[in-house]
Order: C-alpha cells, then sequence, then structure tokens
C-alpha cells in the first residue's frame, strides 16, 4: 500500500550528507515534532536530524489553528479511504472538500513559516535560543 510509506531523501545543509526520511507506521520516524513558546504562542515544528553531523532542520510549523485543520484533512483522509476500500464512487463534492481542506492547510502552514521564520526561538531543553530558519 503506497500510502502508508513514503521516503524522501533529505540532503543535510552542513555536511551534504543524504538520508532517506522514512514515514511509516512500522518504522520510527527520523521526524520530531516539538513544543516551542514564541511571545507567549505555542508553536510546533516538525524537524529532522542530520544521522552524520547532528544538524537539525526545521522542515514544518503548526500552531492550534493548523493542528484542528490537519485534524478535519485526516478526518476527510479516512472517510475517502473507507469509501476507496469498499470500492465506492468517492462523490466529487467530497473529493473536493478534502483538496480544499488541504490546500487550506498547506497555505495556513506556509503563511506560519513567513511569519516565524528569523525570529528567535528558545529551546527549553538545551535553554538555548536559534533563529528559526527552514530547510524546505
Amino acid at each position: 500500500n503506497q500510502m502508508d510509506k513514503f521516503n524522501l531523501i533529505f540532503e543535510c545543509e552542513d555536511c551534504k550528507q543524504k538520508f532517506p526520511i522514512i514515514q511509516d507506521k512500522a518504522h520510527n520516524s527520523l521526524t520530531h515534532k516539538k513544543e516551542f513558546n514564541v511571545n507567549g504562542q505555542s508553536i510546533f515544528l516538525t524537524y529532522y536530524d542530520c544521522p552524520k553531523c547532528g544538524r537539525r532542520h526545521y522542515v514544518q510549523i503548526d500552531d492550534a489553528t493548523s493542528l484542528n485543520k490537519l485534524k478535519e484533512v485526516s478526518r476527510q483522509f479516512v472517510k475517502l479511504a473507507v469509501l476507496k476500500k469498499k470500492d465506492k464512487e468517492i462523490p466529487q463534492k467530497q473529493s473536493a472538500k478534502f483538496k480544499k481542506a488541504r490546500q487550506n492547510l498547506s497555505d495556513y502552514r506556509m503563511n506560519l513559516m513567513k511569519e516565524y521564520t528569523g525570529k528567535l526561538i528558545h529551546d527549553n531543553e538545551t535553554d538555548s535560543d536559534f533563529v528559526l530558519r527552514f530547510s524546505v
């Protein structure tokens, strides 16, 4: 099943090591998601660490709004997947609604990225600050 697993090859910006980002249910993916606080706002950053040099690459940002949008997209996806499994025709309207929700989420995340790029973020775990930059 193509839906359960997809590999992306990612190249480290520092050491140029190429490594696969595996996203499937069985493997523990290299993706990490962590909550940060920026001016009292919670944001969730998804990142990969290079297996060779440890360089951290931030690739996605979420906040409460986009996480809700994501829930909605996932719910619609499950509905469509169920129909597909039963070999039922997927109504055009339902399909369009899903595509629109997915696009909406994507646009929202892009705007968040623009908004937070270059911002100073505090990492409580390491008690250090870093300037947020995305590797996408």
